[in-house]
């Protein structure tokens, strides 16, 4: 009895990541003993790294460029319809993975979109920074300071007991939400509403980044599996560049 109770547990937890997360067929149940989809959790962590490095560093580069360069910062700011162009590339790419299973698994489709999703996102806070960056240097400490905020979390996820993987892609359109309002709705709001929008977009971030490291992991009743390295590193690369955004934000309001 017990068992089919757990059995219809794990079943009901499956349904709450299929609807969240259709993309993601990897759903580890651990019924009876068994693990499902087995996988070599280090080399899949250091791919799943690789990538996040790879996407972090172009963007950070981009926006290094931009921040330099003044004839092309000038150039963005003034060229709305490129900055359009950017979002609307960086939004369809990435719905394109988050809901379409075979392009978020299929080499080299998988691939383009996520680097097309890099180079529009890059843009887009290239021109952030640009804004509230004059200093070269503070704005490479403030990448670095996040990153290792980055880490930390992923070391907290190893020691924290309750399973939250049931909910990972549930938040998922609130951490691109949160970068956009970070972005394009904060400045013109009054700093006591920003201090708002910081509180409660840390904490989505925050939980965001330990779930899924809890994912990869895989000690819960979810988990990704060898083929969904695209999809682990562009969900780290949103919650760390919207970490950014934020933390670059704070900054400016203090």
């Amino acid at each position: 009895m017990s068992s089919e109770l757990e059995f219809s547990e794990n079943s009901q937890n499956n349904a709450i990541i299929q609807v969240f997360y259709p993309t993601c067929s990897a759903i580890s149940t651990n019924y009876n003993g068994l693990e499902i989809r087995p996988k070599d959790t280090k080399k899949f962590l250091k791919k799943v790294m690789t990538l996040l490095y790879i996407q972090l560093s172009i963007t950070i580069l981009l926006s290094a460029i931009i921040l330099s360069v003044k004839d092309i910062q000038k150039w963005i700011q003034s060229n709305n319809s490129f900055q359009l162009v950017s979002l609307g590339l960086s939004i369809i790419s990435i719905a394109a993975l988050r809901y379409r299973k075979t392009f978020a698994k299929k080499v080299p489709i998988n691939y383009t979109l996520c680097a097309i999703f890099n180079i529009g996102v890059s843009v887009i806070i290239g021109n952030f920074v640009g804004i509230h960056f004059k200093n070269l240097i503070i704005f490479l400490a403030v990448s670095a300071f996040t990153i290792a905020i980055q880490w930390n979390l992923a070391m907290v996820a190893l020691f924290i007991q309750k399973d939250l993987t049931k909910w990972y892609g549930a938040i998922f359109e609130f951490l691109i939400a949160g970068i956009l309002a970070g972005i394009f709705l904060l400045p013109y709001l009054t700093n006591f509403v920003k201090i708002g929008f910081c509180v409660l977009f840390f904490s989505i971030y925050v939980i965001a980044i330990i779930i899924d490291f809890q994912a990869i992991n895989g000690n819960g009743v979810f988990e990704l599996t060898n083929d969904d390295y695209i999809t682990g590193a562009i969900f780290l690369f949103v919650e760390v560049v919207g970490f950014l955004v934020y933390v670059i934000i704070v900054i400016f309001i203090f």
